[in-house]
């Protein structure tokens, strides 16, 4: 018989933003802000949504929770960040 030696599993993860970005606002809006001198100003500004992605894995008694927050708007995916563990 042969052994053959597994060194690591490789997974991928799908996710489907399709329905949320459907859902979602224009990208870019305008913001009233007023300055020092009470002057109303309008300036553009991006309009983004944050997920947080939480993926628990598991073998017999260990586990592990890696956690990421995806950062997007309707034109797509604008950052992933892995968030430490607490």
């Amino acid at each position: 018989k042969r052994q053959i030696r597994i060194r690591g599993i490789n997974d991928v993860t799908y996710f489907n933003t399709s329905p949320l970005l459907m859902r979602m606002e224009r990208p870019e809006t305008k913001i009233l802000l007023v300055d020092e001198q009470k002057n109303f100003n309008f300036y553009r500004s991006e309009k983004v949504y944050h997920i947080n992605m939480i993926l628990v894995y598991r073998y017999k008694d260990m586990e592990k929770i890696k956690r990421y927050r995806i950062v997007l708007n309707r034109n797509g995916i604008k950052q992933v960040k892995a968030i430490p563990a607490k």
